[in-house]
């Protein structure tokens, strides 16, 4: 077609071309449609008042038919061009269809009809296939020719300096890799199979999968390639292992449509059915293989290059309104529906009676279903191309919007200037709005990922006939936080799926062991015992913390509940029948002295401090009963008290019992007259405020370091509540207080040994008071740090035996006396036991002077 500029186009418009036989098979529809919108998209161009305005495209198309020699041979074709076209020798194209059954195929076909095409060539549009692309770039590069493919993906493309004149308007398959990694990871499957051509588009794309599947520990125990030659065998072998490989569901298939087909065939012959397939961009929507291998590549998952329907509308209507008589520019399209209609190429007389009716089918879409008209992935991305073409020499030519003034340019000056600007221009695209080209000249990474699910009618019938439904989406976000892929659940047919691992996954309560020769081949084994697994395919197994124990199924640690004993449980009934026992004893002696008060050894041992010890004898038993009762803020702080103050209260008693006694038989007075403070009201007051100051003393304690009830675990990790201060210092302080008491009740009581022992139990007092130092010293410290349950029974046993020692050293004497020896308790044994101390003591003081 005629232009002020041409722009080639390189399409394979024709499928299997063999390199040996120079046999092709028929046209492929949708390469078809994608030739067509480029003639659309200049038709567009030449109709648009600003763009370009006085400017006119023309095009010239080639079959490439998929070999990479005749793409080479044909951008040798368009270099031909633009270094003769200004001789009398013209590169010509068909553009009618006169003549047509003379050249087989109508590829190149000539004669005194056609136009001669004698402008410049601006850029090429194509080649489809990587191979293709990185062939005839290398070649248009040496002569700065742009070129923008619509479909070649290959990462080795993007290398400015190698190919420094081409573009694409798709993205590199850096992004499809790691799309296709993004879909196997969604659906959890970690052990699949990647088959691919042995091209660079195959090559390079494999290699980055494999990269990303090692970089995510997913495995990959099948990686296969076979050339593009469609060697069968080859390709049966790599069938037959994927047959024998049962556990490997999921299956990355990385070629062109033409591949594909050469490929499924084989996989039918063999049943390769139960697998999911993952199609690259290539062949992911292909209807062809849906339609020719249903029962091979149902449920398959495809990552087609996204694209939006809608601005894509008005060109499927221009499809539509194409018939034999008014698409002539386009020889393909008459040729596809004369094998289409008469089922055999080679009838030329067929061909011919059907063009002669051209006016009679005039309405091809209403009455004939084809591929043709079906919405294509790459229709929109080859209407990008020629679109930014057409805007590069607009901003070339300093076109404004009424006029380009293009009769001064340099041949060679123009490709240079197109190049720059090509890396500058964005408008709004069909495939993306706007639409720019990268730094390395590739369109934005976006693909469609689309299922081969069976259609459903009106009634939720499902039918056998199968298409391609979009379950989602993947965009590069460039964010490390969002991701790329998304997939809408409610469009996608789980049922058609299959799960693809080497080992099930470990459940919770379970770890898994990876076997040594494949990271994700491993055993389940059971979490030990005080250990939990949360997630699935954990590696480790993790222990519960302190007081917690795992459930049944090693899945949650579960709280241990804290015992709280119950006052009928066995050792609390105990500790409460001996102290009961403890406290019964201590009311009978109590009763004892109340009815022998006036008897003279109840009497010289005062009447009214032996009270004062029974009732302080008495508090200790409240400690074990306190001990036995629920831990809380308010009974650890009695817990204190009740252990504390009774032996506080105790320790007084006895040292004022000795130094009273001290002070009337050591006086050197024999009237012994005694001072108001150590008669009965005296002594009973100073006690009193001893008791006050004190309690006092221990209140103020509780106050700056209060008690607490903090969990702790015994030895064998059973919990239990105990009762702590923060700072501890009252304990020690109530220590060092007893200590002093007792010790100065030792001392006084070491004085009065040589008193009789019937009247003032010196001798009684004196190992109470070491018993009591002792039981200090060992009692105290033991409930501080002593762990577990058994604290309180400790705690409460040994209140019990402090009390019922102190009531046998104090009280076993005078029992005996009151009961076994009563002559002794009268006036006169009384007063001649005293009088004989006294006259002993006054001649041992004679003695002395």
């Amino acid at each position: 077609m005629p232009g002020h500029f041409l722009i080639a186009g390189l399409f394979d418009v024709h499928d299997h071309y063999n390199p040996i036989t120079e046999e092709i098979q028929s046209i492929n529809p949708r390469n078809l449609q994608r030739m067509q919108s480029m003639i659309y998209a200049i038709d567009a161009i030449n109709k648009n008042s600003s763009l370009l305005p006085n400017i006119t495209l023309g095009w010239y198309l080639l079959d490439t038919r998929g070999s990479v020699p005749i793409a080479l041979a044909d951008a040798i074709h368009v270099m031909e061009h633009n270094n003769i076209r200004h001789s009398d020798k013209y590169i010509k194209s068909c553009s009618c269809s006169q003549d047509i059954f003379g050249a087989p195929w109508i590829i190149n076909a000539t004669n005194t009809t056609n136009i001669t095409l004698d402008k410049q060539i601006i850029g090429v549009i194509g080649t489809r296939s990587s191979k293709e692309s990185i062939a005839t770039s290398t070649l248009l590069s040496a002569y700065n020719v742009p070129q923008i493919s619509y479909a070649s993906t290959s990462r080795a493309l993007s290398d400015n300096i190698k190919f420094r004149t081409f573009f694409r308007t798709v993205p590199s398959d850096v992004y499809q890799a790691q799309a296709i990694i993004d879909i196997i990871r969604y659906f959890q499957w970690n052990y699949f199979a990647i088959v691919t051509i042995d091209d660079q588009y195959g090559s390079l794309l494999r290699s980055e999968v494999v990269n990303l599947a090692a970089k995510y520990q997913i495995c990959a125990p099948i990686n296969a390639v076979f050339p593009s030659q469609f060697d069968r065998q080859i390709i049966s072998d790599i069938v037959t292992r994927l047959v024998d490989s049962v556990k490997v569901k999921a299956i990355v298939l990385i070629c062109s449509e033409a591949e594909a087909d050469a490929f499924f065939q084989q996989a039918q012959n063999q049943n390769l059915i139960g697998r999911i397939w993952i199609g690259s961009d290539a062949w992911g929507g292909s209807p062809t293989i849906a339609e020719k291998y249903p029962t091979i590549v149902a449920g398959m998952i495809g990552v087609t290059l996204l694209q939006a329907i809608e601005p894509l509308y008005d060109f499927y209507q221009y499809l539509k309104t194409l018939n034999l008589c008014n698409n002539n520019r386009n020889p393909w399209f008459n040729e596809y529906w004369i094998q289409l209609l008469s089922k055999n190429s080679a009838s030329h007389t067929l061909s011919k009676d059907i063009l002669l009716k051209c006016d009679e089918m005039e309405n091809l879409s209403d009455n004939y279903t084809t591929k043709f008209y079906t919405n294509s992935v790459g229709s929109a991305y080859v209407m990008d191309g020629v679109y930014a073409l057409a805007h590069a020499i607009h901003k070339v030519l300093n076109c404004n919007h009424q006029f380009c003034p293009f009769d001064n340019y340099d041949d060679q000056s123009l490709l240079d200037d197109i190049l720059e600007k090509l890396k500058s221009i964005h408008f709004n695209g069909y495939s993306e709005s706007p639409f720019e080209f990268d730094s390395n000249g590739d369109g934005r990474p976006k693909y469609a990922i689309s299922q081969l699910q069976y259609i459903e009618d009106d009634n939720n019938v499902v039918k056998e006939h199968l298409q391609f439904e979009s379950i989602g989406t993947w965009k590069d976000s460039k964010s490390a936080t969002k991701s790329n892929l998304t997939i809408w659940e409610k469009k996608l047919s789980r049922d058609l799926l299959f799960e693809s691992y080497c080992s099930e996954n470990c459940q919770p309560g379970t770890r898994r062991l990876v076997n040594t020769a494949s990271q994700c081949c491993w055993q389940c084994l059971p979490c030990d015992s005080h250990q939990i697994s949360t997630k699935i395919n954990s590696q480790t197994c993790n222990h519960c913390k302190r007081g917690y124990l795992p459930n049944q199924n090693r899945t949650e640690c579960i709280e241990i509940p804290v015992k709280v004993g119950k006052l009928t449980d066995t050792l609390p009934l105990a500790v409460l029948i001996t102290n009961g026992i403890s406290f019964v004893l201590t009311i009978s002696i109590w009763i004892v002295i109340f009815k022998n008060r006036s008897k003279p050894i109840v009497k010289a041992a005062n009447v009214t401090l032996i009270y004062l010890l029974l009732f302080s004898i008495a508090l200790c038993h409240t400690s074990p009963i306190v001990f036995m009762l629920s831990k809380t803020a308010a009974n650890c702080s009695l817990v204190f008290s009740a252990i504390i103050l009774p032996m506080v209260y105790i320790a007084i008693i006895l040292m004022n019992k000795t130094h009273i006694i001290v002070v009337l038989f050591k006086s050197s007075s024999f009237h012994r007259q005694l001072s108001y403070w150590n008669r009965g009201i005296g002594q009973f007051s100073i006690i009193i405020v001893e008791f006050v100051t004190t309690t006092l003393v221990f209140m103020i304690i509780k106050f700056v370091d209060p008690a607490s009830v903090e969990k702790r675990f015994s030895a064998d990790e059973t919990p239990y509540y105990h009762c702590n201060t923060k700072y501890q210092f009252g304990t020690y302080l109530a220590m060092a207080i007893l200590l002093i008491i007792t010790t100065a009740s030792a001392y006084f009581a070491f004085k009065a040994r040589h008193i009789p022992a019937r009247f003032h139990e010196a001798k009684y007092i004196f190992l109470t008071s070491l018993l009591f130092c002792i039981f200090i010293l060992i009692y105290i410290p033991t409930i501080i740090f002593i762990s577990g349950p058994m604290q309180s029974f400790i705690g409460a046993f040994g209140m019990i035996a402090l009390a019922a020692s102190v009531q046998l050293c104090l009280f076993s004497n005078k029992i005996y006396t009151i009961f076994f020896d009563p002559q002794a308790n009268d006036i006169q044994a009384t007063m001649i036991e005293i009088s004989n101390y006294t006259f002993n003591r006054v001649s041992k003081q004679k003695n002395t002077t």
